[in-house]
């Protein structure tokens, strides 16, 4: 294994998004993405002290003429700098991992913090996520380095909702191999139903879906706290890999299994305005 180089940088000033620099920043690096989707970039940029001008938090489409398909993501330096507001961060370090012929098969970050007594490991394997696209061509090593960095960062401080550029590359090819849109035939379940992956007899409960009860009660609340459908649909595509969620599908709300419910429930209430 390779020797890890430790990253330091400062603690970021605070961002203070104004109406200028929100103005520019949908003029530049959000320009051309639906309002829906620049508001969820906003609504992280807020809640994790980002900064959208020095691309901290982006927005990106993920597929070429696919209006659906924008999504707001995180840099890992907007994960690093998020640690680093976090006065028990103690560090990160991170290395590429080798095989004897010097082939590059994977990576690990480590995450250390003044509270715990052991630091976070997170190993990633390349198979999982070079798929040869863009830069993983050119620099696979930077690439699967800055995704084990990601997930680490995500896991030691609990940044929920937002995944990196670099990790998206797999619900990017989830879109571009969707199955077509079912057609509703007069014997069709009503149209909420339209996309809920089956629940077979004996799987795990762990693998089920919620119910439409749990469906109209998510949306029912997404109502009472003023929240566009559109933005919940964007959480639910930017959290498609970790939610196992097929964006290619026409519903996304039947989709959710019932062990991410009440997550996701939190995420509307803490999300809408009241």
């Amino acid at each position: 294994m390779k020797k890890g180089k430790e990253l330091v940088s400062v603690k970021p000033a605070e961002v203070s998004l104004t109406a200028e620099v929100v103005a520019l920043a949908k003029q530049t690096y959000f320009k051309d993405a639906p309002e829906s989707v620049v508001q969820l970039a906003l609504h992280l940029a807020r809640r994790y002290g980002l900064d959208p001008l020095a691309r901290e938090v982006m927005v990106v489409q993920r597929v070429k003429d696919d209006p659906k398909s924008w999504t707001p993501m995180v840099g890992r330096d907007g994960f690093l700098g998020i640690a680093h507001q976090n006065p028990l961060f103690n560090g990160m370090n991170s290395a590429l991992i080798k095989d004897e012929t010097g082939t590059i098969t994977g990576a690990t970050a480590t995450v250390y913090r003044k509270d715990w007594a052991h630091p976070l490991v997170v190993t990633v394997e390349m198979k999982e996520y070079n798929l040869g696209y863009a830069l993983w061509r050119s620099k696979p090593g930077t690439m699967i380095q800055k995704v084990a960095e990601s997930q680490a960062l995500r896991k030691a401080f609990r940044i929920n909702g937002v995944y990196s550029e670099e990790e998206m590359e797999i619900a990017t090819v989830v879109v571009e191999k969707a199955l077509p849109t079912p057609t509703v035939s007069a014997e069709a379940p009503p149209p909420e139903d339209v996309g809920r992956p089956p629940a077979p007899a004996g799987t795990e409960p762990d693998a089920r879906r919620i119910t439409e009860d749990q469906g109209r009660r998510l949306h029912a609340r997404r109502g009472k706290v003023n929240m566009d459908e559109q933005v919940l649909k964007d959480y639910l595509v930017v959290n498609a890999v970790e939610y196992g969620i097929d964006p290619g599908q026409p519903k996304l709300t039947p989709q959710i299994r019932a062990r991410d419910f009440d997550r996701i429930l939190a995420w509307v209430e803490g999300t809408g305005v009241k």
